[in-house]
């Protein structure tokens, strides 16, 4: 009698606990906190990816990566510091890479490979790059005058303008020159930057000077800057680059003329499509400011916008 007594009990034991265990499942209605967790993970990973891939720009560009061209020591646009890209240039392609999703490769255009080609002087300093057929996109910034920016070289696809910059001359700061007309010698232009002469000759046309060639070394010339004292010829450059030079050195003793003309500065694309492309994403960080902000960062100024 006991025995039957106690094994009732048991019994009835079991029955009351898997009838709580069903009361719980089927009165919450509720998925595992496991398997919720999991769930939700999957959710927003999925809607993350998906709200990523609809905020990128799309540029309409079928490319698996852009590469480009940037040349070591053109401080502030594009220079090497601890192995890595820095610059004004370097920034706006690190956005693109950011904004559009398509990754951007470096192709290092060093002074080995200039050498290369230089010797056919029939050659523009794109056209080395694509000769070497390893970029699609040239970052060596071209400097030409507003009025030949229409009538720029075909073969090479140039997009909108990035920068601005006055053609300046620079004396030292203590010189008796004030102004252009108080030139009567020699004005040098940096190897390079030949292209600005006319702009210069055009301003000076009415005075006895020429135009002679130097070639300065450093940032911009940077010691030649250093060096200039009252009496030597005006130094003649884009004053971005002078500005610059004096942002790094707040101790140069140099003052800088009114501009004699303006330079524009863009980056030049091979192939068409990827020149729409380039431009559809410089209007978009012109739009919201973004080009605007890198410009501050390196000059201390917005050079993104015409200069008359």
């Amino acid at each position: 009698m006991k025995k039957k007594i106690v094994s009732a009990v048991l019994c009835a034991a079991v029955c009351l606990g898997m009838l709580a265990g069903c009361g719980q499942s089927s009165t919450s209605g509720e998925i595992p906190d496991s398997k919720k967790e999991d769930s939700k993970t999957a959710a927003e990973k999925s809607g993350g990816t998906a709200a990523k891939k609809s905020s990128k720009l799309d540029v309409k560009l079928d490319k698996d990566k852009l590469v480009v061209a940037p040349i070591i020591d053109y401080e502030p646009f594009s220079f090497k510091e601890d192995g890595e890209w820095k610059g004004y240039n370097i920034d706006i392609w690190k956005e693109f890479e950011k904004r559009t999703g398509i990754p951007v490769e470096w192709y290092e255009l060093n002074k080995e490979t200039i050498e290369k080609w230089s010797s056919d002087v029939s050659m523009s300093y794109p056209q080395i790059v694509m000769m070497e057929g390893m970029a699609d996109v040239d970052v060596y910034t071209w400097e030409i005058s507003p009025s030949a920016f229409e009538e720029a070289d075909d073969t090479i696809e140039q997009t909108e303008p990035i920068y601005y910059s006055g053609i300046t001359l620079a004396v030292a700061a203590d010189d008796s020159i004030q102004e252009m007309s108080d030139i009567s010698g020699d004005v040098e232009v940096n190897a390079g930057e030949e292209m600005h002469a006319f702009d210069i000759e055009e301003t000076l046309k009415n005075v006895n000077s020429k135009i002679y060639v130097g070639r300065w070394t450093g940032v911009y010339g940077y010691d030649k800057l250093s060096q200039l004292k009252a009496g030597d010829p005006p130094l003649a450059l884009l004053d971005i680059e002078a500005k610059y030079a004096m942002k790094k050195d707040k101790g140069l003793n140099i003052r800088l003329l009114e501009p004699v003309g303006y330079a524009v500065g863009c980056p030049r694309v091979f192939e068409k499509n990827t020149a729409d492309a380039v431009n559809i994403f410089l209007q978009s960080i012109k739009e919201d400011g973004t080009l605007k902000e890198i410009s501050e960062k390196w000059f201390g100024q917005d050079v993104s916008v015409e200069r008359k």
